[in-house]
């Protein structure tokens, strides 16, 4: 079975290439907002090639959603779907990124 990159057709990549030729223009959250979506990218790339999972969803869930906000991985992975026993061996992964991302997100 052949696994669809969740990056389809590079939109995501695409539209923060877009963002970064504006940046000079852009307000100090709109910046923090897109540096955040774009350690991401990579790192949720890296992970989907490998796992084949909703790790995407996972993310915008955690990232896009304030009720997530003090909620646990575990939690948050079961709501969107994640092979929560898949979880352990990215857990710390995961947490630095998610952590990064949260530091971003309460300087605005």
């Amino acid at each position: 079975m052949k696994h669809t990159s969740w990056r389809v057709c590079e939109k995501d990549l695409l539209s923060i290439r877009r963002k970064l030729r504006h940046i000079a223009g852009m307000t100090e959250c709109e910046r923090k907002m897109l540096e955040a979506e774009y350690a991401t990218l990579d790192y949720l790339d890296i992970h989907d090639a490998t796992e084949g999972t909703n790790m995407r969803d996972m993310f915008y869930a955690l990232y896009l959603e304030p009720r997530n906000i003090g909620r646990t991985l575990t939690a948050v992975a079961s709501d969107v779907g994640f092979d929560v026993r898949s979880l352990s061996r990215y857990r710390e992964l995961l947490i630095n990124v998610f952590e990064r991302i949260s530091e971003k997100r309460l300087n605005f």
